[in-house]
């Protein structure tokens, strides 16, 4: 995680992350939350949406918001989740997996 965080993290934003605190406890944000956070740089270049949310949004809402880790990651995923029929089962292709879909219960595809 260290290597990651120097990767991602200049000094400034080191220094501004650890200004920000949680609203209601007034904590800062938690290793756990920063974990979390480096996997944003990851979702966004496998991602082909656009203007999505960045990691510094991420800090802010997840500071404003008083996010524990559990609240971070579901809206990181929620962000970022790639929906994939595949994905599952990688072996199967798309077509066949429109094919289960469509086909009646007792019929078999191949």
């Amino acid at each position: 995680m260290r290597l990651a965080f120097a990767r991602q993290y200049t000094k400034a934003d080191l220094e501004r992350l650890c200004k920000l605190r949680r609203a209601r406890s007034g904590k800062p944000l938690l290793s756990g939350h920063v974990t979390y956070l480096l996997t944003i740089e990851a979702a966004v270049k496998a991602s082909k949406k656009k203007g999505q949310l960045t990691r510094k949004d991420f800090e802010q809402l997840a500071t404003d918001a008083d996010w524990s880790l559990a609240q971070l990651h579901a809206a990181i995923r929620k962000e970022y989740l790639v929906k994939n029929p595949t994905a599952s089962n990688p072996g199967r292709s798309r077509s066949r997996c429109k094919a289960e879909v469509q086909s009646p219960p007792n019929s078999t595809t191949r």
